[in-house]
């Protein structure tokens, strides 16, 4: 049996790469086709172009066949690093049945500046390999350099996929003694002492959009679950999540993408929106707005909002059905530098589509707490909270909570946040019950922000004083990257009270989702994955 094509399976290999050494490049584990030399940098034997695997002929596959749904290591060698300044290239790693061209990607890296092309650096992914039994597969690793002069480096390695005995086997991946892996090994410890539950699958599905920088013109709708980190696409488009990597000469001719860290979950109706920057000038504000099914991944529209008034939307949240609510960030013409702060109120009207209007704006503008972070949506109360940081102060939290009665129209109060031991960037509420107060919640890194490896605690915010309450501690120090990109749009569970986080392992690119239950003062981790490709993660219900 074949694997399904790329459009149909974009990531059931989940992985999770270590960088322990920095190209040319050589597949070391699975073996490439042909030789390998890779005790010196520029060997001619990680020197090989031409898709889709360098021009190399085809073998049977040989050595120990992968078992389905076994964690395994895959290694590789960038034999020689060809960093181009202004715009570095990348490698990847996928799988297809022989002959097909239909790869499925496995691994993204990004190039890393070096200062010199003489240096060789070895990758580790961590990988699950898919429940689909395989005869003859061909694992495939590039090196797009981008670098003027340099094609596109492949290797490729044959390989066969055997099932397991039972479906209830779950082989766990021998974890080395390197040292270079001992973030990887403590990140594997816990997830084995406290693994995600996994009934929540039944429950809630992750999705977002996943997106592969040798295409960067489209991306998949995917689900990911919970427990295991296995992504699982649903549909396809034709549409770039940003223009990074979009080549030079196409980028300005084709300005069509979505806008990352802007999205509204519409629960009632398996809605999710997304502000979708359509033609033009890229100094245009993105007007646009994409609704895709979670249920289903397909597209119910892409409509542009009647009345937009042309101030580029920060935050979007669902406030009711058919009813969304924006907050944007406009100068002030007359004096450059300072800024209003909007809402705007987005209703679809039959007939008509998705109509905007702005419903208010700050009296006084604002020239120091204008770094947009987060906004959080109390649907109860109609209360929009919204965290705005300081300009002037990028390493420390200094940050303000602006309360909005969307109902009322109205700025409630703005509240300083109290310094902590923990910082943060996001903000989610939680209200047990219809008569508790609406409090806020975010999983923070402890200590100051010159400390790489922190401690992870739940933290709790009350959006009326500013006060910060560290409830219990998620993870040790040493384990975790301070990194402040792994919240979940709409990630509390409101029903059971629990808080969905990615966090990211220190020296690697692994990613684990963290459940942190509010009540019982617990945190489960999925196992090992990369989430690195996947923009705008929302928790929706099924």
């Amino acid at each position: 049996m074949g694997f399904p094509s790329v459009r149909l399976l974009l990531l059931l290999l989940t992985t999770c790469l270590l960088h322990t050494c920095h190209s040319h490049l050589c597949l070391i584990s699975p073996q490439q086709r042909g030789d390998m030399d890779i005790t010196i940098s520029g060997s001619h034997t990680c020197t090989r172009h031409g898709g889709p695997c360098g021009g190399m002929p085809a073998a049977t596959p040989s050595g120990e066949p992968l078992i389905a749904g076994q964690q395994m290591f895959m290694k590789w060698q960038q034999n020689f690093n060809h960093y181009e300044v202004g715009y570095p290239g990348f490698m990847d790693v996928s799988i297809a049945p022989v002959g097909s061209d239909n790869f499925t990607l496995l691994a993204f890296v990004p190039d890393k500046y070096v200062f010199a092309q003489d240096h060789q650096q070895n990758y580790t992914a961590v990988i699950t390999v898919p429940d689909v039994p395989c005869e003859h597969c061909v694992v495939r690793a590039r090196y797009q350099s981008h670098k003027h002069g340099e094609m596109v480096f492949y290797q490729c390695s044959d390989v066969k996929v055997i099932k397991r005995n039972s479906f209830l086997d779950s082989p766990r991946v021998s974890v080395p003694f390197d040292p270079n892996f001992r973030t990887l090994r403590k990140a594997t410890e816990l997830q084995m002492n406290y693994p995600m539950k996994e009934s929540i699958d039944t429950s809630f599905y992750l999705q977002g959009l996943a997106y592969n920088e040798f295409e960067p013109g489209r991306f998949h709708f995917v689900n990911v679950s919970l427990d295991l980190g296995f992504v699982q696409p649903l549909t396809e488009f034709n549409i770039g999540v940003d223009l990074t990597h979009i080549p030079r000469k196409f980028a300005l001719q084709q300005p069509n993408f979505l806008m990352d860290g802007i999205t509204a979950l519409n629960p009632a109706e398996s809605e999710m929106l997304t502000i979708y920057h359509h033609g033009g000038s890229m100094d245009d504000a993105a007007s646009e707005v994409m609704v895709l099914f979670t249920n289903s991944g397909k597209m119910e529209l892409t409509t542009p909002l009647v009345g937009f008034d042309g101030v580029p939307i920060s935050a979007l949240e669902f406030v009711q059905p058919r009813t969304y609510v924006s907050f944007s960030i406009k100068e002030d013409p007359e004096k450059s530098g300072t800024f209003y702060f909007n809402l705007g109120q987005i209703n679809y009207v039959p007939g008509t589509g998705l109509v905007y209007k702005k419903i208010y704006s700050s009296p006084d503008t604002e020239d120091l707490y204008v770094n947009f972070q987060w906004a959080s949506m109390d649907r109860t109360s109609g209360q929009l909270f919204v965290l705005m940081g300081n300009e002037n102060e990028p390493d420390t939290l200094d940050a303000r909570i602006y309360v909005y009665n969307f109902f009322n129209r109205s700025l409630v109060k703005m509240v300083p946040v109290q310094k902590s031991i923990c910082t943060f960037m996001s903000i989610h509420v939680y209200r047990p019950t219809a008569q508790s107060p609406a409090l806020l919640y975010a999983v923070a890194p402890e200590g100051l922000y010159a400390e790489k490896r922190p401690a992870w605690s739940l933290i709790q915010i009350d959006p009326m004083s500013g006060f910060v309450t560290p409830l219990f501690q998620i993870s040790p120090a040493g384990l975790f990257e301070r990194y402040y990109g792994g919240s979940v749009f709409n990630g509390f569970d409101q029903t059971n009270g629990v808080l969905y986080h990615v966090l990211r392992v220190a020296d690697s690119a692994a990613d684990v989702i963290v459940s942190v239950d509010v009540k019982g003062k617990t945190a489960r981790f999925s196992k090992l994955t990369n989430l690195r490709h996947i923009h705008n993660l929302s928790l929706s219900p099924k």
